[in-house]
């Protein structure tokens, strides 16, 4: 049974919305029957596929979206075959009374009025992420990723005529799924409700300010309480260093006291294995992404989190398994992967918009109190007992060891190193023959399984040279060496470039070679 939703129009004012004011009695968003020729429906109206091409993708919601009311829309399938993912907006016109649809969204539908849409960066478009947008009575679309808000996506949007949501089904983004917002939040609430009957571990220790390194940007000013600010009218060198590495379970947290609008760009922070002290502040770049360059180890986020207001608090994690967890105001985390071996100390560079942070710090947690040690008096052995002392072929002497040992050790100094590869049980049947065939069995035995091993190594070593000699170049680009490792599979495959490409998205995320996740990308250097 269809069903056709009408809202009046006459009255010119902004319809209330589901996020405060009066609830949203409507039922849950659905896909119009209205779309591109190479979408299809699925029968509950939930999910709009893509089936051919990258391009006739247009869909719209089957009802008009209130002022305020959130599109959930989850990424359900991906590719990599093309370029540019989902445009997504709203329209003024009933996708009933459309004509034939253009095969884009942008700009077929948004150069004439009443149409507003726009495209998502490609690096938010992964496998089952959860994209949410919604309009304000001001006009203007705000969005957010997996819960977190991302700012004001366009606006200009005339929000007193019934407003329906606008997608198109684009490249790489082949499938999406509508969710109930409403349900999502109910759900929400109840995990709230349960976290809260729950008592709250107490916190580790109390935030203290972060001691600051003497080596910093040429345009940042350190005051007290572990505050730094950047110089007025600039915008960039507003680098400032741990004065100590980051220990395992420490925590890292940046208080946005003060931001630019004027300036583009947000705070970059990250971790580095190069002492501070021997940094000099005309080598640091205008740019944090150009420290990569450089032959020390260093992991850069840049543009850490968009649109820091004042206020924000960022939270930057090291773990003992060398996850790094970066969090804003206790948002889920984002997480990269460092070398946990090496001493890294944090930096953050104030940069663009944001002008003055202060700097915070938590102490990891302490260790476990070690395990107590169980000691136990035993009894002296009764009369006539024998007690065998444990053999050490390498210090004791011939006269001490039996009549076969004797003979195997006096030998050489080499097959006193050679009974220790003998296999647990061949001594004492070695012992039990004569001692000239006891001799040759065990130099036979010793001398095969040490030739084995020897042979195993020499082999596994010539062929990881061999095996690391071959990948001269890369697999992808087939012109710039082979400089970068994937973690966690280890494979050097490609170049930094194509293989940051590969990580964010375009190659699905995936090994070329062995298909395995992802985690995130070393660059490597040849001494």
């Amino acid at each position: 049974m269809e069903v056709n939703y009408r809202v009046k129009t006459d009255v010119k004012a902004p319809r209330g919305g589901c996020a405060g004011g009066a609830p949203n009695n409507l039922p849950p968003l659905s896909f119009h029957r209205v779309h591109g020729d190479n979408v299809r429906v699925s029968r509950d109206g939930l999910t709009a596929r893509r089936v051919e091409s990258f391009c006739k993708g247009v869909a719209f919601s089957a009802r008009p979206v209130r002022v305020g009311e959130r599109v959930l829309l989850r990424f359900a399938d991906v590719s990599s075959a093309w370029s540019g993912v989902l445009r997504f907006g709203f329209t003024a016109h009933d996708p009933a009374a459309l004509p034939a649809l253009p095969k884009y969204a942008c700009p077929d539908l948004t150069a004439r009025p009443g149409h507003w849409a726009k495209a998502l960066a490609e690096r938010f478009c992964e496998k089952d992420a959860v994209l949410h947008y919604y309009v304000t009575a001001a006009g203007d679309v705000h969005f957010g990723i997996n819960g977190e808000e991302l700012g004001v996506f366009l606006s200009g949007v005339e929000v007193r005529e019934p407003l329906w949501a606008l997608l198109d089904v684009y490249g790489n983004c082949t499938a999406v799924a509508l969710e109930d917002a409403r349900a999502r939040d109910a759900l929400a609430a109840g995990l709230r409700a349960l976290a809260i009957a729950e008592p709250s571990p107490a916190p580790a220790s109390t935030p203290q300010p972060l001691a600051l390194h003497r080596t910093r940007g040429r345009h940042v000013v350190l005051g007290a309480a572990g505050e730094a600010a950047r110089a007025p009218g600039e915008f960039c060198q507003g680098y400032v260093f741990s004065a100590r590495p980051l220990r395992a379970g420490q925590t890292l947290l940046i208080q946005i006291l003060a931001t630019e609008p004027a300036y583009a760009g947000s705070l970059a922070v990250g971790l580095t294995s190069c002492d501070p002290g021997s940094l000099r502040a005309g080598a640091l770049p205008d740019d944090a992404e150009q420290l990569l360059d450089r032959p020390e180890y260093w992991v850069v986020r840049r543009d850490a989190a968009a649109g820091l207001r004042r206020g924000d608090e960022l939270c930057v994690a090291l773990s003992a398994a060398g996850e790094v967890r970066l969090s804003r105001n206790g948002a889920p985390a984002h997480v990269l992967h460092v070398d946990h071996s090496l001493r890294l100390w944090a930096f953050v560079d104030v940069y663009g918009a944001t002008q003055r942070v202060r700097l915070l710090t938590t102490a990891p947690p302490a260790p476990p109190p070690a395990p107590a040690v169980l000691v136990v008096s035993l009894p002296p052995p009764p009369a006539g007992a024998h007690y065998a002392e444990p053999i050490q072929s390498s210090c004791l002497s011939a006269s001490a060891l039996p009549a076969p040992r004797r003979e195997l050790c006096a030998s050489s100094s080499q097959n006193s190193c050679n009974e220790q590869l003998l296999p647990p049980g061949s001594m004492s049947a070695i012992t039990s023959m004569p001692s000239s065939m006891a001799g040759s069995m065990a130099g036979s035995m010793a001398g095969s399984m040490a030739g084995s091993m020897a042979g195993g190594m020499a082999g596994g070593l010539a062929g990881g040279m061999a095996g690391g000699m071959a990948g001269a170049e890369c697999t992808v680009c087939y012109e710039a060496p082979v400089d970068s490792v994937l973690y966690m599979c280890g494979h050097m495959c490609m170049c930094y470039r194509c293989a940051v490409q590969q990580w964010r998205g375009k190659g699905g995320g995936q090994c070329p070679l062995c298909r395995a996740q992802i985690k995130d990308v070393i660059r490597t250097y040849k001494s």
